[in-house]
Protein backbone atom coordinates (compact mmCIF):
# COMPACT_ATOMS: atom_id res chain seq x y z
CA UNK A 1 0.00 0.00 0.00
CA UNK A 2 0.91 3.35 -0.54
CA UNK A 3 -0.14 6.82 -0.01
CA UNK A 4 -0.44 10.00 -2.37
CA UNK A 5 2.79 11.78 -0.15
CA UNK A 6 5.31 8.74 -0.73
CA UNK A 7 4.24 7.00 2.54
CA UNK A 8 4.27 2.57 2.09
CA UNK A 9 3.86 -0.14 3.85
CA UNK A 10 4.81 -3.96 2.75
CA UNK A 11 1.98 -6.84 3.81
CA UNK A 12 -0.48 -3.99 5.62
CA UNK A 13 -2.06 -0.69 4.92
CA UNK A 14 0.29 2.11 4.99
CA UNK A 15 -0.31 5.24 7.61
CA UNK A 16 -0.65 7.80 5.68
CA UNK A 17 -0.44 11.51 7.20
CA UNK A 18 -1.48 14.62 5.73
CA UNK A 19 -0.20 17.98 7.90
CA UNK A 20 -2.59 20.52 6.40
CA UNK A 21 -0.27 23.34 7.88
CA UNK A 22 2.40 22.57 5.04
CA UNK A 23 0.66 24.65 2.72
CA UNK A 24 0.38 27.78 5.09
CA UNK A 25 -3.58 27.97 4.96
CA UNK A 26 -3.41 30.78 7.92
CA UNK A 27 -1.22 33.31 6.10
CA UNK A 28 0.63 36.38 7.17
CA UNK A 29 0.28 37.24 11.05
CA UNK A 30 -0.45 33.60 12.12
CA UNK A 31 0.18 30.54 13.56
CA UNK A 32 -1.27 27.46 11.96
CA UNK A 33 -1.35 23.78 13.87
CA UNK A 34 -3.28 20.11 12.65
CA UNK A 35 -3.37 18.70 15.50
CA UNK A 36 -4.19 15.37 13.87
CA UNK A 37 -2.13 14.88 10.54
CA UNK A 38 -4.50 11.86 9.99
CA UNK A 39 -5.70 11.29 6.46
CA UNK A 40 -9.07 10.74 8.17
CA UNK A 41 -8.95 13.88 10.38
CA UNK A 42 -9.09 16.82 7.35
CA UNK A 43 -10.55 20.54 8.00
CA UNK A 44 -9.20 20.40 11.52
CA UNK A 45 -6.28 22.77 11.35
CA UNK A 46 -6.21 25.56 13.81
CA UNK A 47 -5.49 29.04 12.92
CA UNK A 48 -4.52 31.39 15.68
CA UNK A 49 -3.52 35.18 15.66
CA UNK A 50 0.32 36.23 16.67
CA UNK A 51 -0.71 39.42 18.09
CA UNK A 52 -3.47 37.55 20.04
CA UNK A 53 -3.33 33.85 20.97
CA UNK A 54 -7.19 34.02 22.24
CA UNK A 55 -8.38 34.32 18.44
CA UNK A 56 -8.50 31.35 16.76
CA UNK A 57 -10.29 29.71 14.01
CA UNK A 58 -10.60 26.27 12.84
CA UNK A 59 -10.28 25.47 9.06
CA UNK A 60 -9.64 28.95 8.25
CA UNK A 61 -7.81 32.00 8.49
CA UNK A 62 -8.84 33.48 12.11
CA UNK A 63 -9.89 37.55 12.10
CA UNK A 64 -6.84 39.25 13.81
CA UNK A 65 -6.59 42.25 15.08
CA UNK A 66 -3.59 44.81 14.18
CA UNK A 67 -3.16 48.44 16.00
CA UNK A 68 -1.18 50.25 14.15
CA UNK A 69 -0.47 53.02 16.84
CA UNK A 70 1.15 50.35 19.12
CA UNK A 71 4.83 50.82 17.10
CA UNK A 72 4.56 54.47 17.84
CA UNK A 73 4.70 55.56 14.19
CA UNK A 74 3.72 59.53 14.71
CA UNK A 75 5.97 61.68 15.38
CA UNK A 76 6.57 63.14 18.98
CA UNK A 77 3.87 65.55 20.24
CA UNK A 78 1.67 63.83 18.18
CA UNK A 79 -1.62 61.97 18.41
CA UNK A 80 -2.26 58.03 16.89
CA UNK A 81 -5.70 57.10 16.58
CA UNK A 82 -6.28 53.67 14.27
CA UNK A 83 -10.05 53.60 13.98
CA UNK A 84 -10.37 49.69 12.46
CA UNK A 85 -8.13 47.33 13.70
CA UNK A 86 -8.35 44.59 11.27
CA UNK A 87 -5.14 43.37 8.91
CA UNK A 88 -7.43 44.00 5.89
CA UNK A 89 -7.74 48.13 6.93
CA UNK A 90 -3.72 48.80 7.22
CA UNK A 91 -2.81 52.11 6.75
CA UNK A 92 -5.83 53.83 7.67
CA UNK A 93 -4.31 55.82 11.31
CA UNK A 94 -4.37 59.04 11.73
CA UNK A 95 -1.12 61.31 13.23
CA UNK A 96 -2.31 64.09 14.82
CA UNK A 97 -0.57 67.40 16.27
CA UNK A 98 -1.16 69.53 18.84
CA UNK A 99 -2.13 72.38 16.72
CA UNK A 100 -5.02 69.91 14.56
CA UNK A 101 -3.02 68.96 11.58
CA UNK A 102 -3.53 65.76 10.73
CA UNK A 103 -2.33 62.97 8.12
CA UNK A 104 -3.60 60.00 7.83
CA UNK A 105 -1.24 56.62 7.38
CA UNK A 106 1.56 58.58 8.42
CA UNK A 107 3.29 61.30 10.70
CA UNK A 108 1.76 64.30 10.13
CA UNK A 109 3.89 67.51 9.53
CA UNK A 110 3.58 70.04 12.45
CA UNK A 111 4.16 73.87 12.06
CA UNK A 112 5.91 75.49 14.93
CA UNK A 113 4.68 78.59 16.08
Amino acid sequence: CECDNGVFAKGGPAICELDECATDPCGNNQTSDDPNVSYKSQHDFVCTCDSNSSRFMVDSPAVCEADECYSNPCHHNQTCFDPNKQFSSLLDYTCTCINGVLSVGGPATCELD
